[in-house]
């Protein structure tokens, strides 16, 4: 097993110990279509140059970009899990995110956000249950700034996500009946709990099968929003309106392979040697969702199944319109499209460190 699949199996384990039975609805929906991607897409073959390869990074998870700041998301770091760079010349600036239970510190901590409104970065605390939040410097020589955080929330052990709009939080949550919600002062407001069939077996393995680590993206203007999966390869897209959430679209690629955890109530799937793995990152703009897909199963080849060279494009409509060939493999990924930049994470054989890359593309030749 490599370091990428023993990190995400300890995470499978931990978030399964959160869980209690809450009891199941069963779902009426068709089973899904799987189809391939597409082979015949347009292509560009985008260049890449190392913007630092000497920070010793952990296992970066995400990268977050705000304004000239580039945010590595660093999980098992043991000091802070949020270190940050210039997107210039890839100069470390400052971490923060210190792990511990005090303030301003973090136990557990799961995908971030940015909220642009106040220039806060926030995060959910699984452990702690709490949305711990930090405002990012306005210049050099301002310093992070610990701000508030709201403590216990109805169910708060069900959250996988946070996602900031307009100074409020979305949450992606993972038992019945909360699959999309809003964080109100002291509760969760459920927006929306269905979920396409990717799996038949029932309704809680398919539950799980979508909420193993999925990407969950909401676009500026909170209108539209998209979840990946991992377990298998599939898109859903969706638009909100008031805090109405509709699904649009549904794309799916590779068919889930899993094994179901013993003992977990509900039932949750962990990975196996077979398992084809999805969706790795994805990450959008108000004209395109970026998908950076494996298709790589554990036993065929590890280190090509931890990463991917490939980022699949599509319109919010759901339409391929290109796939971008990277000149590494990447495992996480954020993208600057008004100057053609992505930035990536990728993992470095030779030295065993991982490396921040900036790589080059052109979304003018997007096929429109």
């Amino acid at each position: 097993m490599t370091k990428y699949m023993v990190c995400k199996y300890f995470l499978t384990i931990v978030i399964s110990g959160l869980f209690v039975w809450t009891g199941c609805t069963s779902d009426d929906h068709t089973a899904v279509t799987f189809t391939s991607l597409p082979e015949s897409l347009p292509e560009q073959l985008c260049a890449s140059d190392i913007l630092n390869d000497s920070y010793p990074f952990v296992y970066p998870e995400q990268i977050l970009r705000y304004d000239s700041l580039l945010i590595v998301f660093d999980f098992l770091d043991r000091e802070s899990v949020f270190h940050v760079f210039s997107d210039r010349d890839g100069r470390f600036l400052y971490s923060v995110g210190r792990k511990g239970n005090g303030p301003g510190e973090v136990i557990m901590p799961t995908s971030p956000t940015i909220d642009p409104t106040d220039r806060s970065l926030a995060l959910w605390d699984a452990r702690q249950k709490r949305l711990v939040r930090f405002r990012l410097p306005v210049s050099s020589n301002d310093s992070v700034r610990y701000l508030d955080y709201r403590q216990n929330p109805q169910n708060s052990s069900y959250f996988s996500q946070i996602i900031a709009h307009d100074g409020s939080y979305y949450v992606a949550g993972h038992v019945d009946p909360l699959r999309f919600g809003k964080l109100e002062q002291d509760s969760v407001r459920v927006l929306y709990s269905d979920y396409p069939l990717l799996t038949s077996e029932d309704a809680e393995a398919n539950r799980s099968v979508w909420n193993y680590f999925p990407c969950t993206r909401i676009t500026r203007d909170g209108r539209k929003m998209v979840q990946s999966c991992y377990v298998g390869a599939a898109l859903e897209l969706f638009s909100i309106d008031k805090d109405r959430i509709q699904s649009d679209t549904l794309l799916a690629f590779t068919p889930p392979i899993y094994r179901i955890i013993e003992g977990t109530r509900p039932r949750w799937v962990g990975t196996i040697d077979e398992t084809l793995l999805g969706v790795l990152d994805v990450q959008i703009s108000d004209r395109y969702i970026y998908a950076l897909i494996s298709q790589q199963s554990l036993t065929s080849d590890p280190l090509a199944a931890e990463g991917s060279a490939y980022i699949h494009v599509f319109d919010w409509s759901g339409r391929p319109v290109c796939r971008l060939k990277l000149s590494r493999l990447i495992e996480c990924f954020s993208v600057d499209e008004s100057h053609g930049l992505i930035y990536g994470m990728a993992f470095d054989e030779e030295s065993g460190e991982y490396q921040l890359l900036r790589i080059n593309f052109n979304s003018d030749d997007f096929q429109l």
